[in-house]
């Protein structure tokens, strides 16, 4: 479990050149959602915690998202999200290659069956989730889970019940 960067607690940002961050959508299902929020909600969640570098999400169906999460996981049917660290939390350098903090694959299908009338504010939740995944936390114990849910709290506002 890794502990928020320094002032990202606080909710303020490194003021480093570090806090760049690029994300990539890729979108090849069905349902309608703001391209240009779940950007934004990525890039501001991954910069509070301190990261830099580039973040790609894949917006699938849920039969794709089911293949991956009993590839990956070993776990049947179909999940909301899915995070997969590459170089995830990098110590910036100036010299260095940009690095890819990692990969979410979301499933929108998912999420609206799961949210109550927002699934715009469904998908912030699940964008969130994943890049805490990105970047060192995990909820692998209900300590970790309860540090997990907190800063979710603290970057949006809201909160999952469970992972």
């Amino acid at each position: 479990m890794r502990v928020p960067a320094s002032g990202a607690a606080a909710g303020e940002p490194p003021s480093t050149s570090a806090t760049q961050v690029a994300v990539q959508v890729i979108d090849s299902q069905s349902v309608l959602v703001d391209h240009a929020r779940i950007r934004s909600v990525a890039e501001r969640a991954a910069r509070r915690e301190g990261a830099w570098g580039e973040i790609s999400i894949s917006l699938v169906e849920s039969d794709r998202i089911a293949e991956l999460n009993a590839r990956y996981m070993g776990q049947t049917g179909p999940t909301d999200v899915l995070a997969f660290p590459i170089d995830g939390m990098v110590e910036f350098s100036a010299s260095a290659p940009t690095p890819m903090i990692g990969e979410l694959v979301v499933c929108p299908q998912v999420a609206a069956g799961r949210a109550d009338n927002d699934v715009g504010a469904e998908l912030d939740l699940l964008v969130t989730h994943g890049v805490l995944h990105l970047v060192g936390y995990d909820h692998d114990t209900e300590e970790n889970a309860a540090l997990m849910r907190q800063r979710e709290f603290d970057l949006i506002g809201q909160s999952g019940a469970q992972a």
